[in-house]
């Protein structure tokens, strides 16, 4: 015999997954934006040209990453304040 939770239960449970899923999310996206700010200094004092190729490939990566996290974000109803991370017009 299955049994169900009542809805008071249930809903508590989903909001609490929901809460833990976007302070998961949060931190990621904190350690993203940490991650291209240290990307970006690497690339404005990198010399060598090969370093400063895979620098550029690691920033288009991580601007990659956040723009999905930013989505996740969205369609799970986060908001914050306004945020810069991206120094280049036109993300």
């Amino acid at each position: 015999m299955k049994r169900t939770l009542p809805n008071r239960i249930r809903r508590r449970k989903e909001t609490a997954k929901t809460q833990q899923e976007a302070a998961a999310l949060l931190a990621q996206m904190r350690e993203t934006a940490r991650r291209l700010e240290n990307a970006y200094a690497r690339f404005e004092y990198e010399q060598n040209e090969q370093l400063l190729d895979a620098v550029i490939y690691e920033i288009q990566s991580l601007r990659a990453l956040y723009r999905y996290l930013f989505s996740r974000a969205r369609t799970l109803g986060i908001e914050c304040g306004k945020v810069q991370i991206f120094r280049v017009e036109g993300v």
